[in-house]
């Protein structure tokens, strides 16, 4: 499983530039407290170091970018590009009481179910974690009040292992402080998966 790439980016500039460590948490409380995805917007941090990170990331700090954005009577839905040109999709529902987000965590599916048009494509890629939690953020970004989120998108979330760092990283109170309770797995039923997530979020 691997870490996320931004995060090791921000924490090797730092080093490299020799900046206090508290940057470190200033930065990463921008975006993921603040939600804030544009370096010009993160008035706090001095112009220099936000020059070296717009020099890494470009203005937006996004590993995605959303290209078509469809909203309904209760459903807000985004189609990204990822760096590879690659396409997932990630929707907002707004049940009243709460709003959930299902997000995707693969470019495709090998697993052809007929009840999904996504199988039809096959599997391209696993997304890696900045490319899955990165969807959330987005929301976020937009001041969507977002309470649950599903791995219901593209993709089958328990045959990418990068899916358990996410979870990791959506509960981490130093990013997103979201509760296990508060995420939701569709699977196909993978039973070493299964295990696996069970084995690290008893919950």
């Amino acid at each position: 499983m691997e870490r996320s790439k931004r995060y090791m980016n921000i924490v090797k500039m730092i080093e490299r530039n020799r900046y206090e460590k508290y940057r470190l948490k200033q930065i990463t409380d921008n975006i993921y407290k603040g939600k804030i995805i544009n370096i010009n917007n993160m008035k706090n941090i001095p112009t220099d170091i936000r020059k070296n990170l717009k020099s890494i990331f470009s203005e937006n700090i996004l590993s995605i970018k959303p290209i078509k954005e469809d909203k309904y009577d209760r459903a807000y839905k985004i189609l990204f590009e990822c760096k590879d040109k690659e396409k997932i999709e990630a929707t907002a529902l707004d049940f009243g009481s709460h709003t959930s987000l299902c997000i995707s965590s693969q470019i495709g599916c090998s697993f052809a179910c007929k009840f999904c048009a996504t199988g039809q494509i096959g599997i391209k890629r696993q997304l890696d974690l900045d490319e899955i939690t990165d969807q959330l953020l987005y929301f976020q970004s937009k001041n969507v009040n977002i309470k649950n989120v599903s791995f219901m998108g593209m993709g089958e979330p328990l045959a990418n292992p990068n899916v358990f760092e996410a979870i990791r990283f959506f509960n981490n109170s130093n990013f997103f402080s979201l509760s296990s309770r508060r995420i939701n797995i569709s699977t196909v039923g993978l039973l070493p998966g299964i295990k696996k997530l069970n084995e690290l979020f008893p919950q």
